[in-house]
């Protein structure tokens, strides 16, 4: 079991890579945020996305992220 660090807000969308190294979730303070699943360390952070984030996905290698926000739009 690992923890993802700094996690400490709702989670509305939450989504793995394919190789199950990158877990990615989306909030509903317009961010999305991505970690390492082995070691729990955030890589990465995007925010300003529209509003609530309602859904992630990571692409096959785990370094492109989509998300889909409450204004309706998908940003790649």
């Amino acid at each position: 079991r690992v923890t993802c660090r700094g996690a400490g807000w709702r989670v509305n969308a939450l989504a793995g890579s394919r190789d199950g190294r990158r877990v990615a979730a989306g909030g509903p303070d317009g961010a999305a945020r991505v970690w390492d699943a082995a070691t729990g360390e955030r890589v990465a952070a995007v925010g300003g996305l529209g509003g609530s984030v309602l859904a992630v996905a990571l692409d096959h290698t785990g370094r492109r992220l989509a998300t889909g926000a409450a204004d309706g739009a998908v940003r790649l």
